[in-house]
């Protein structure tokens, strides 16, 4: 919790915020691409720490002082300082009902763009949605790569694509649309068994004609990444729906809203028979 506990000559304790020497008093800047919200929020959570963690006041208005000196090296103005530790004694008396009045609403996440995210939010807020803003493209996601790329076949939670490349001297176009919460190796190896006959692809590839169907890794196609199971058989369904593929028999294990039928080719030849992958 960065703090500091120091025992008096009376022997009680007293807490301080702790420091490392290396500490920079680097946060947020102020003028970066970032709703005000989240700036403001750099502020209330300082000024929270030092009202809640430090026990006697002469150390609590050292630490407040000293947040203010660092936010304002970060750009952050005078104002901006006063709001957000106003904000932290307003929350105290607000935050019961507020929690209470938010439980009732919609909460929807959208990118943040400058103006047009606001303007977006005062729209939403008349239909009781309540609108809370990502950050798009960081810093740190466009530098930072701390960790290898994985390997295709070692990848989880992904919407698939298989084509049959048949042989050299038969090809065949057959494809197929699925989705896993399992590595793609392990869905692969699935649907090459002969004894998965709750696959299509296994169904397509040892019927009769078998030496005319063949797949491999470098068959399959990754269309989607999603680790939530409820978003990702969307995005399955999605894919069904825009690329046709003639080896499902269903439309996906979830059933698209009728908006997009506006925005989406009509699955005309696909007929909804049963909710198997």
């Amino acid at each position: 919790m960065d703090t500091s506990t120091v025992k008096k000559e009376d022997g009680s304790l007293k807490v301080k915020i702790y420091r490392k020497p290396t500490h920079t008093d680097q946060y947020l800047q102020f003028d970066s691409n970032h709703p005000l919200e989240h700036k403001l929020s750099v502020v209330r959570t300082l000024h929270h720490r030092a009202s809640t963690v430090i026990t006697e006041d002469a150390d609590k208005e050292k630490e407040r002082k000293h947040v203010n000196e660092a936010l304002k090296k970060c750009g952050y103005p005078e104002w901006a300082i006063k709001r957000g530790a106003s904000t932290t004694q307003r929350d105290k008396t607000n935050k019961k009902s507020e929690s209470t009045e938010d439980t009732k609403k919609t909460m929807v996440g959208v990118p943040y763009i400058k103006d047009l995210s606001e303007a977006i939010r005062r729209i939403m807020k008349d239909y009781g949605c309540a609108v809370y803003f990502k950050p798009r493209n960081t810093i740190r996601q466009l530098l930072c790569s701390p960790k290898d790329p994985a390997k295709k076949e070692e990848i989880c939670g992904v919407v698939y694509q298989i084509n049959c490349g048949g042989t050299r001297t038969q090809k065949c176009t057959s494809t197929y649309v699925g989705e896993t919460s399992k590595t793609l190796k392990t869905r692969f190896d699935q649907h090459r068994r002969p004894s998965s006959t709750s696959s299509h692809v296994s169904l397509h590839l040892h019927q009769p004609d078998r030496e005319s169907h063949t797949i491999t890794m470098d068959n399959i196609k990754i269309l989607d990444r999603d680790p939530c199971t409820f978003e990702r058989k969307i995005r399955e369904a999605i894919h069904i729906r825009r690329l046709k593929p003639d080896l499902n028999k269903n439309v996906g294990a979830a059933e698209l809203p009728a908006i997009y039928s506006n925005i989406l080719p009509a699955a005309d030849d696909v007929t909804p028979l049963s909710r198997d992958d």
